[in-house]
């Protein structure tokens, strides 16, 4: 169903709904609190989570990088 609305829509990229739940939890570490990821993924312990953290310090770093002369 997600990939014939994502057609109907006009979206040329693949919709998984996994890879919905990824880019939901990967915004919500961007831009929001933890226990905000943690209520949005459903998780109970801090290890699946924080995968994402990671990768929201490392855009963190990245951007840093970019403007340090």
């Amino acid at each position: 169903m997600l990939r014939q609305r994502a057609a109907e829509a006009g979206c040329r990229a693949t919709f998984r709904p996994h890879g919905m739940r990824h880019a939901a939890a990967t915004h919500a570490a961007r831009n929001g609190s933890l226990a905000t990821l943690k209520a949005l993924g459903g998780w109970q312990s801090l290890s699946a989570p924080a995968r994402y953290l990671d990768l929201a310090n490392r855009d963190r770093e990245r951007a840093v990088d970019l403007v340090e002369v």
